[in-house]
C-alpha cells in the first residue's frame, strides 16, 4: 500500500492488463514520467486511479488531435520514401492539400464531411505546416529516412529482480551527412532545448521535451543495438529555423550524458514504485494552473 493524502491505496500495477489468463505489470510512457515530475499526485489520478477529464462534446478539433492529424499527414507523405533529394521533396509538395485531407476522412470522418469555421482553419493550418517541414527537409536534402512514427515497447531492468515495461512513439530518424538523428515534432511551445545537468531534466517541468527527447534515445539505442543518434526537435511553430537540438549540439548524444540520464530513469522508477513514499502534491501552485485535477486538490 502506498499512502497519498492520507489515502490508502494499492500503487501497483500502474495498469493492469488483462490478456486470457496473462497480465501486464507496470507499463510506462514519457508523458506519464513527465505527469509525475511535474505533480506526483497528478501521476496517480492519472495513471493510478485511472482518473480522466470529461471528454469535451464540441465538434471542434482540439489540441490532441490536432497533432494526430499533422503527424499523420506526414507520415503518409512520407511513408514510401527512404531517400528525399529536393527533388523528391518538390514532388511532394503538390501532395499537401490531398495527403491532409485523407487524413482527415481517415481519423475524423464525421467532422472532415462539413469543415468550417475553426476546423477549416485547423486543416490550412495543418497543410502549411507540412508545407514548412517540407522546406526545411529541402534545405537539409539529401535525407535518408530510417524511421517514421516506430511504435515501440522496451523491458528496462531497475533492479536484479524488477524490469517495467516503457513505451511510446519515435517520430522520426533520419540520417544526414553521416549523421543520424532523432528527431520530435512539437506543436506546443517549447521552453527551450538547454539544459544544466541530467537532474534539471528530472525536477523541472519545463525541460519536459528534452526530458521526453531522451527517452526515446533510450528506444533507439536499444533498437540499434548500442547506437546513440543526434537528438532534436521540430518546433512547428518555429519551423523555419531548422531542428533544435540538444543543448544546441548537432552531434551524437555523448555516451556519458546518456548514461546518466539512464541511470537516474532508475533512480525514477525506484522512488515512483517504492510503497514507503507517498504521491504528494507538488509544492508549486503554478504547476497547478492547466492540471485537469486541480479541483479535486482544492487548487
Amino acid at each position: 500500500l502506498r499512502t497519498v493524502t492520507g489515502v490508502q491505496t494499492c500503487a501497483l500495477p500502474i495498469y493492469l492488463i488483462t490478456s486470457g489468463k496473462e497480465r501486464a505489470a507496470n507499463k510506462f510512457s514519457a508523458s506519464g514520467l513527465s505527469a509525475y515530475i511535474n505533480c506526483p499526485l497528478q501521476f496517480y489520478f492519472r495513471y493510478v486511479a485511472g482518473l480522466k477529464k470529461e471528454e469535451d462534446m464540441t465538434d471542434e478539433i482540439d489540441d490532441r488531435m490536432f497533432g494526430t492529424l499533422l503527424h499523420n499527414s506526414i507520415h503518409s507523405l512520407y511513408s514510401d520514401k527512404k531517400n528525399l533529394t529536393e527533388s523528391v521533396i518538390a514532388s511532394l509538395e503538390q501532395e499537401i492539400t490531398e495527403t491532409v485531407s485523407s487524413v482527415f476522412t481517415n481519423e475524423i470522418p464525421q467532422k472532415a464531411k462539413t469543415l468550417f469555421g475553426k476546423n477549416l482553419l485547423m486543416k490550412r493550418a495543418i497543410e502549411e505546416l507540412v508545407n514548412k517541414i517540407l522546406d526545411a527537409d529541402k534545405a537539409s536534402a539529401p535525407i535518408e529516412i530510417l524511421m517514421l512514427e516506430r511504435r515501440v515497447t522496451l523491458s528496462f531492468r531497475i533492479s536484479e529482480s524488477q524490469t517495467v515495461s516503457l513505451y511510446g512513439i519515435i517520430d522520426r530518424v533520419d540520417k544526414v551527412n553521416g549523421i543520424t538523428r532523432l528527431l520530435d515534432y512539437k506543436t506546443g511551445k517549447v521552453k527551450g532545448t538547454s539544459y544544466r545537468n541530467v537532474e534539471d531534466l528530472f525536477t523541472d517541468p519545463k525541460k519536459k521535451e528534452i526530458f521526453q527527447l531522451m527517452f526515446y534515445v533510450l528506444f533507439y539505442y536499444a533498437l540499434s543495438k548500442g547506437e546513440l543518434p543526434a537528438a532534436g526537435l521540430y518546433v512547428l511553430r518555429g519551423i523555419s529555423d531548422g531542428v533544435k537540438y540538444i543543448n544546441d549540439n548537432s552531434s551524437p548524444v555523448a555516451e556519458e550524458s546518456f548514461m546518466a540520464y539512464k541511470d537516474r530513469l532508475v533512480e525514477l522508477f525506484s522512488e515512483i514504485l517504492n510503497p514507503k513514499i507517498p504521491f504528494v502534491q507538488t509544492e508549486d501552485n503554478e504547476r497547478c494552473t492547466y492540471c485537469d485535477f486541480k479541483d479535486i486538490c482544492m487548487r
